[in-house]
């Protein structure tokens, strides 16, 4: 009994010293034109921000530590960018028209058609539409360029439709960080891979004051 209190205090204490050692200010460093920031909260709470350009993003959720390892889970669901709005049986390739008030936030809208297998890529015009003169296709994605995350699937293979007429979710400017983890290196900054919305090598968040 007592080797198994013993242990338990030293889980506690090793979690402890891990979440004092991630709790605080992380900014982006050694990136130009571009400026992001973590606040890791006691509480496992953590807020990100990113500014780049025209495009403003940020994040709300939950992190978690294993080993030198932080898993993130934010409070957007992935992969849910777009809302289906309308879809039919219509035509022999298959078409989609993207809508949003702001016009600009219809073009260059990413689309990867996979079929037998392979996967062609395709691109909204500035009205927001899209043509793909495939004849059969198993499923189609949907990605945006401004705010690119997990991309979103539009029609799985059991979806026979091949007109689609798609929104932008409210939350299309959030960041899911699904797949995309953290890690602690011995330079003391935070590291993760190259990803869908921070294509850049050597990317390193250095922890601020609080």
């Amino acid at each position: 009994m007592k080797q198994l209190l013993v242990v338990l205090v030293l889980v506690f204490l090793t979690i402890s010293a891990q979440a004092q050692t991630i709790t605080g200010i992380w900014n982006l460093a050694g990136q130009h034109e571009m400026a992001a920031g973590f606040e890791f909260k006691p509480d496992s709470t953590f807020r990100f921000f990113y500014a780049y350009g025209a495009a403003d993003r940020y994040a709300e959720g939950r992190w978690t530590m294993k080993g030198d390892t932080i898993h993130l889970r934010s409070r957007k669901p992935a992969g849910k960018d777009f809302s289906v709005l309308k879809q039919k049986k219509a035509g022999k390739g298959y078409s989609i028209e993207i809508q949003d008030k702001n016009s600009h936030l219809i073009e260059h809208v990413r689309c990867y058609a996979f079929a037998g297998g392979k996967r062609q890529f395709y691109e909204s015009d500035q009205h927001g539409k899209i043509e793909i003169p495939l004849t059969s296709c198993d499923t189609l994605y949907l990605q945006h360029p401004f705010f690119p995350d997990i991309a979103s699937l539009l029609k799985d293979v059991h979806n026979t439709n091949r007109h689609f007429v798609v929104g932008l979710a409210t939350h299309i400017s959030e960041v899911s960080f699904k797949g995309i983890d953290f890690w602690l290196e011995v330079d003391g900054a935070l590291h993760c891979h190259p990803n869908y919305f921070m294509p850049m090598e050597n990317i390193r968040f250095e922890k601020g004051e609080k």
